[in-house]
């Protein structure tokens, strides 16, 4: 498919930094966070020829923000807003959890949409409101940590969907790919039912541990995983004790270490002091033998298990629009010399893909989605998560490879 077949999107963060701009009326611009989002929302107000005039740390008081910078720019605490005139800014959200946030401009004094702007809830999420001793963190949800696409009843496919924030039902307030597959199925005259169990923040160690844990008592028919960002280079696994993400090793090992007598050593502690008491294996070799785990233990309940490898911005022939190549550029550069894992993930990223689709090519229930928008353009949100068409994508993707309908049974392609 030659450049003038591509179909192009206008990427999501663009629209909405775009509707900001067309309101915000001679206001300075202000970021409310400082974390990873916070930095590539900077870097589309950038690529549209527009600056900020300074963040705003909500997890930092005065004296922990004085004479601090933030991707150049000065950092406050909420503090400082009560001393700022609303109707003199525009405060963009730029932080996963966001209703405290909200609730607290709000009582200062600001308006939504016309002094503070939640940019349509883009890269937040629902809060995590369940300590989970397997995953670290979970959420209330219909069922168990699970959401819920359709109706369970007798003549439904039942499906779990499992993954992070790209599979997640919250994330960015978008609709995800399980919520466009069930719509796809039906529309296909095959009757389903969807146990979303994608949750931001998930690695493959939280999905194996969910599927080894939760999922057989659901009794689905299949089991689809979209993963592999989150291993890549042990950013969000806990290198140390692979066996879990960074997440719960860290929120269990806090909990063991505050109970524990002084004299009491954990063996949390020893690992960590002594990395030779574990084997540590390489990003990609851990991410396999997840998806083999997951593969074998659903295997003896009689549940079919597909794993994908999912799209992202560098892989493929991904053409990526003139606003996604701005923020790309100034990400990697300016927003790497800020958090360093943001250029770790771009470096180790395509080792990472080349030794899992060795892995691919000998394995019958993996397939590599890395070229699934090697035909479109705008549809990345920041590189490796996706908006509406880049889900709705996804799922028809996933749907033309393992579904189709003959005498209204489902069978694999």
């Amino acid at each position: 498919m030659n450049k003038t077949e591509k179909t192009i999107f206008r990427n999501t963060l663009q629209v909405y930094l775009e509707e900001v701009l067309s309101k915000k009326d001679g206001k300075k611009l202000v970021i409310l966070g400082c974390k990873r989002v916070s930095i590539f929302i900077y870097c589309g107000i950038l690529a549209l020829g527009s600056d900020v005039e300074f963040f705003v740390d909500p997890e930092m008081d005065e004296s922990e923000t004085a004479n601090r910078t933030f991707m150049g720019k000065p950092v406050f605490s909420m503090h400082r807003l009560l001393y700022e005139n609303p109707s003199e800014l525009a405060v963009i959200l730029s932080v996963h959890y966001r209703n405290h946030s909200c609730r607290k401009l709000e009582n200062y004094g600001f308006k939504e949409n016309e002094d503070f702007f939640n940019l349509h809830g883009y890269q937040s999420v629902k809060n995590f409101n369940v300590f989970d001793p397997i995953s670290g963190f979970s959420r209330e949800e219909d069922i168990g940590g699970f959401h819920i696409h359709g109706n369970d009843d007798n003549h439904a496919l039942r499906i779990v969907t499992i993954g992070g924030a790209t599979t997640d039902y919250d994330y960015s307030k978008l609709r995800s790919w399980p919520d466009y597959l069930h719509e796809i199925l039906e529309e296909n005259g095959i009757p389903n039912v969807i146990f979303n169990g994608g949750v931001n923040g998930f690695t493959s160690c939280d999905e194996r541990n969910l599927v080894l844990r939760d999922v057989p008592c659901l009794k689905p028919d299949m089991v689809i995983d979209l993963s592999g960002e989150c291993d890549i280079g042990y950013i969000m696994v806990d290198q140390a004790h692979p066996w879990y993400s960074k997440g719960s090793a860290q929120k269990l090992g806090g909990i063991l270490r505050a109970h524990k007598p002084h004299d009491m050593k954990l063996w949390f502690d020893e690992v960590e002091n002594n990395s030779e008491i574990m084997p540590i294996k390489s990003d990609s070799r851990n991410w396999i033998d997840n998806q083999r785990i997951m593969h074998a233990s659903l295997k003896t309940y009689g549940i079919p298990y597909y794993g994908f490898l999912q799209p992202i911005i560098f892989e493929g022939n991904y053409e990526m629009s003139d606003f996604e190549k701005k923020c790309m550029d100034i990400f990697l550069t300016e927003g790497n010399r800020e958090i360093s894992s943001i250029g770790l993930i771009f470096d180790e990223g395509k080792r990472f893909y080349r030794e899992v689709r060795e892995f691919i090519t000998e394995c019958d229930y993996i397939y590599d989605l890395s070229g699934v928008f090697d035909h479109v353009s705008g549809v990345y949100s920041d590189g490796v998560h996706y908006d509406e068409e880049g889900n709705r994508i996804i799922a028809q993707a996933i749907y033309d490879r393992l579904f189709k309908a003959i005498d209204g049974k489902v069978e694999k392609v």
